[in-house]
């Protein structure tokens, strides 16, 4: 015959259930500091395959990149620094990786269009072979070859004054060579200045000190003042010999 046995625990419920959901709490603490110290770079799956920035070393969408037809990744704030440094510096235009030019047009998606604009501006001044700048000094900027259409010699600058392409002086006409165009200048400074031309051989002669009286390097002596040759019988002029101021001035030198 059987014997039944009952046995009776005495338990508190409470006391254990306070255990437990500190048990809980004290371990999902622990795994909360393991997750902040977690290096995800370790083991993240896109990290391998996100291109990396050759300047910077950053990884990046392809999307946020430019890729230089030698494989090397720019990213766009690399890429920017870069084509802003091209502006002032010679050595850097074209901007080129592994000796191969980086490509404006790829570079597009990324730069601004007026950094684009500036940078081809530039661009074309680098690799001009016969450059043309605003002849006006206080403008004397670089004109640009039309990228179409037949090259005229007379071109216009921004600032609207026209430079002739042959010479780089002010536009004189294509009507009038350049050698007689710098000849015409010649002979307006030289009237400006009251230079002389010898009667003999032509060279324009200016006289700063001493009498009148001169001796060219041709050998042709003649006087300053009238061109008339001082040593020919019977064609002596009647101008005076020298001035005061000039003697003076040569006696200074002297």
């Amino acid at each position: 015959m059987g014997t039944a046995m009952s046995m009776e625990f005495d338990v508190d419920m409470e006391e254990v259930l306070d255990q437990y959901e500190k048990g809980i709490l004290t371990e999902l603490s622990k795994l909360s500091a393991a997750v902040e110290d977690l290096d995800y770079s370790s083991f993240d799956s896109d990290s391998d395959t996100l291109p990396e920035c050759v300047c910077c070393q950053e990884n990046f969408p392809a999307g946020k990149m430019v890729q230089a037809q030698c494989s090397h990744f720019y990213c766009s704030e690399c890429l920017t620094d870069l084509f802003q440094k091209s502006l002032h510096d010679d050595s850097l235009c074209p901007l080129q990786c592994c000796a191969k030019q980086i490509k404006v047009a790829d570079a597009k998606k990324l730069i601004g269009r007026t950094l684009i604009a500036k940078y081809e501006y530039r661009l074309a001044e680098i690799l001009d072979p016969d450059k043309t700048y605003c002849s006006d000094p206080i403008c004397s900027q670089y004109i640009p070859r039309k990228k179409s259409g037949p090259h005229r010699v007379v071109c216009k600058c921004k600032c609207g004054v026209e430079t002739c392409r042959r010479c780089k002086q002010k536009a004189h006409g294509e009507s009038e060579d350049c050698a007689r165009y710098f000849d015409r200048l010649l002979e307006d400074l030289a009237t400006s200045e009251g230079w002389k031309r010898c009667p003999e051989c032509s060279r324009l002669i200016e006289l700063e000190k001493g009498c009148f009286h001169i001796i060219c390097v041709c050998g042709s002596a003649w006087c300053y003042l009238c061109t008339k040759n001082y040593k020919k019988e019977g064609k002596s002029c009647q101008c005076p010999a020298w001035n005061e101021a000039f003697i003076l001035d040569y006696g200074q030198v002297v």
